[in-house]
């Protein structure tokens, strides 16, 4: 049977035959259970990089893939099979994961290796990544309560400055990492992730630590300044996306994940306060509305609202969303914290002019701030501290 490593650089691919025993102890069934997903869904090129992930239990002696940021059951892993059997939607999925697949301080999900199985000269292709339990969505469900002494504010802080570091990276450092050759980096490419949402951090463990690592790169993409796409990637969370999708001459760019980002914070303060049933059916409930400002349109549960003047479309953020966030200050239960967040995600982040809109970087910066307030400031973190509905932004 082979035997798996990770070497210091870049992944290994093992290309073997149907007759290659594979050392696994055990596959599960497609994963479901948190909805794993791993996964990179392309909207490029038919099927792209769908596939189906499985919880499997490799023989000890058979691997070895030194540490990558997380800890685990011994020799459990997610392998996912592509649907696809075209080397380029594979090559796709290996160059959306390989620039950070070493970088221990990033919490972005590793790939540790790749492997193909022929048959008849048709390959099938595999990804074997660190085995999550959960993602964040599951987890909030778990722990339908909201916040306890467990995932508490400092929690929070801590892996949203993580989050912000992974997703700067990812912005500002991805693509110089890129290629091999540095003279060959074009400096008007550069990389976004395309899909953040709840679902989409997986929950890790490193020793008691519990850690969210941002993954599902499907979405992720080189792009030119020039050739920015015009159009909203099928595979993006309709709840998510950002106003650029549909007003009239807006683009998708690094500035879109923030505003993403900006829904998911608002969710994950949501979810402390008010638990899982305010996350889950409470705010979706409370901000849907038809969204075209006159009334008419599909009803979702989209943050923005869409005014037409003619043939031009722009948006504004659902007022709705301006009063749930009002209501999070009124709670009883927030902090200072709290506060300092959700000022942060109204006027920084949920911006419909893209332009306005924080930068990772700066996003980290500010968010490094709070967490320092954390750890040292006093009363930072005591609840009672509500903001009176009306004086809340």
């Amino acid at each position: 049977a082979p035997y798996f490593t990770r070497p210091q650089s870049g992944v290994n691919h093992y290309v073997f035959d149907l007759a290659t025993v594979l050392p696994f102890k055990k596959q599960s069934q497609p994963a479901s259970r948190a909805e794993i997903s791993n996964s990179v869904k392309n909207t490029e090129g038919g099927q792209g990089g769908y596939g189906t992930v499985r919880r499997t239990t490799l023989h000890l002696s058979h691997h070895h893939f030194s540490d990558y940021g997380t800890s685990s059951e011994p020799g459990v892993v997610a392998i996912k099979q592509l649907d696809s059997h075209n080397r380029a939607d594979f090559q796709k999925e290996i160059d959306a994961l390989l620039p950070f697949s070493h970088r221990n301080d990033k919490q972005l999900v590793k790939l540790l290796a790749t492997y193909e199985v022929l048959d008849d000269n048709v390959s099938t292709f595999y990804l074997i990544f660190p085995w999550a339990e959960a993602n964040l969505r599951s987890l909030w469900h778990t722990h339908e309560k909201g916040g306890d002494t467990v995932y508490n504010l400092h929690w929070i802080s801590g892996q949203a400055l993580a989050i912000a570091k992974a997703l700067e990276y990812m912005h500002e450092d991805y693509a110089k990492t890129f290629s091999d050759d540095p003279n060959s980096f074009d400096k008007q490419r550069f990389g976004r992730h395309g899909d953040i949402k709840a679902a989409n951090f997986l929950v890790f463990q490193r020793n008691k630590e519990v850690l969210i690592f941002l993954a599902d790169f499907g979405l992720s993409r080189f792009y030119r300044q020039k050739t920015r796409s015009m159009e909203p990637p099928k595979a993006m969370s309709p709840s998510y996306r950002p106003p650029e999708c549909d007003t009239t001459g807006g683009t998708l760019s690094r500035k879109s994940d923030i505003w993403s980002l900006g829904a998911f914070f608002l969710e994950f303060l949501t979810w402390y306060l008010k638990g899982w049933k305010g996350v889950s059916i409470e705010f979706p409930d409370f901000r849907e509305a038809p969204d075209l400002e006159d009334g008419r349109g599909l009803v979702s549960d989209i943050f923005f609202t869409i005014r037409v003047e003619g043939n031009i479309k722009t948006a504004v953020v659902k007022e709705k969303v301006h009063r749930w966030i009002s209501r999070l200050h009124s709670s009883k239960a927030s902090t200072q914290f709290v506060h300092d967040m959700l000022d942060l995600v109204q006027e920084k982040m949920l911006v419909v002019d893209k332009e306005k809109r924080i930068t990772a970087g700066d996003l980290r910066k500010a968010l490094q701030s709070i967490h320092e307030k954390c750890e040292k400031k006093e009363n930072y973190l005591t609840p009672g501290r509500p903001y009176d509905e009306k004086k809340a932004k």
